[in-house]
């Protein structure tokens, strides 16, 4: 996969590990999606069994039924970034309303999370965690010396379509209003 996400010079030269993995238990791949019947979600590369390609799409349905008993959280996908910089993004593939989460770890000197669209800089110490609406808000992380992984959990659209779950929207005041009267009742 190419992009910003993979190129070598958002890496931190000088670390001893360096990388990004993307885990899910059922995504599309890249440039497919539910609106073709011939394209299904498939378990992300890692998390397949270690099937011969023309055995793959047999493999297929067995590969997600082991990880989903497994997948011990609410978010469709999980990327785990090692000494990477994240210059000014908005996240693809997810709704504006839904949050991300992010948890930074390591030993690393000061370092911020910037969303310069609302003029933000946040102190990213390890052991931090963010939810942001990564797909609403330009957001960046500019690289250090050190040592940090960021593990990063969001969902995709296309798989909770694909699926049929419904899709939530934008909070409104009034939802709140009618839940406060229902307790207050």
């Amino acid at each position: 996969m190419g992009g910003w996400r993979n190129d070598g010079k958002n890496f931190h030269n000088d670390a001893n590990l360096k990388g990004a993995i993307d885990l899910s238990p059922a995504w599309f791949q890249q440039g497919h999606g539910p609106s073709n019947d011939v394209h299904h979600p498939e378990v992300s590369r890692l998390l397949k069994s270690k099937s011969q390609p023309k055995e793959a799409a047999e493999q297929q349905d067995e590969d997600m039924e082991a990880v989903l008993p497994m997948w011990n959280s609410v978010y469709s996908s999980m990327s785990v970034m090692v000494n990477r910089a994240s210059p000014a993004h908005k996240d693809t593939n997810g709704r504006k309303v839904w949050l991300d989460t992010l948890l930074t770890v390591g030993n690393y000197p000061w370092l911020h999370f910037l969303v310069p669209e609302l003029g933000i800089w946040l102190q990213y110490n390890p052991g931090t965690v963010i939810a942001l609406a990564g797909s609403a808000l330009i957001h960046q992380v500019d690289g250090i010396d050190g040592d940090r992984a960021c593990l990063a959990y969001y969902m995709r659209e296309n798989v909770h379509r694909y699926v049929q779950v419904p899709l939530c929207e934008r909070p409104h005041i009034s939802d709140i209003a009618r839940d406060l009267r229902a307790v207050q009742t």
